[in-house]
């Protein structure tokens, strides 16, 4: 699993936001300087003031943290299907835009670094050699297809359907995600200790690389 190029944007908007209940935009304390090139985040200071009700709110739940809905964030994920399969359940307020199998497919044999293929360490000898054969086998057996698919002049479509028929859950895909803190929030706290591995790996790569998340997190707790 990679994530990279992750993004956030919106700041001074959710802060001036959060203060609109009250009318105390005079005390919003808070300086963000952005990217000028894609408009992102690039260093921020959030004062006194502002951390003190960023607290209160988050703190209070879903219902009083509002402003998080309107700090975007976005990312490139490179994970296999069936960890996508899971995160399509936040499918509310996110959008994926992935690399397509249909349209790249067929451009270039499959080998193993398109696929996940981890922890074979924990296997034994006998399973882990197993698991080897019926790696090679499997990808052979893609390969196969696509092949028949490339040389018959891509005219027979039922060759590239055979194709992806044999694709295993395992196939990486490239995707750009985009939600808001809230959605990150919602996803940490259920899945920070999944037994998938991919999802702690989530977790732990967006509490350390999203500014100030690792902040939201201890609020939601104190």
């Amino acid at each position: 699993m990679k994530i990279e190029h992750i993004n956030t944007y919106g700041w001074n908007d959710a802060l001036r936001g959060m203060r609109n209940p009250l009318n105390s935009w005079n005390r919003g304390d808070s300086s963000f300087k952005y990217d000028s090139e894609n408009g992102s985040i690039k260093e921020f200071q959030i004062g006194p003031n502002d951390e003190k009700l960023i607290k209160a709110l988050t703190h209070g739940g879903s219902p009083h943290r509002k402003f998080l809905r309107s700090i975007t964030v976005s990312m490139d994920i490179t994970a296999p299907t069936y960890w996508w399969a899971e995160m399509d359940t936040y499918k509310v307020g996110t959008t994926r835009n992935s690399c397509s199998l249909q349209h790249k497919g067929d451009s270039r044999d499959f080998t193993v670094d398109d696929f996940t293929f981890e922890n074979l360490d924990t296997l034994s000898t006998v399973d882990y050699t197993e698991m080897l054969n019926d790696q090679e086998t499997i990808i052979n057996i893609i390969n196969k297809w696509r092949n028949k698919y490339i040389n018959g002049e891509k005219t027979d479509y039922n060759l590239f359907r055979v194709m992806r028929q044999f694709i295993p859950m395992s196939y990486n895909y490239k995707a750009t995600w985009t939600a808001n803190y809230e959605i990150l929030l919602n996803i940490y706290f259920w899945r920070k200790n999944h037994k998938l591995i991919e999802w702690r790996n989530f977790c732990s790569e967006i509490l350390k690389k999203c500014p100030y998340f690792e902040k939201l997190v201890e609020f939601c707790g104190n």
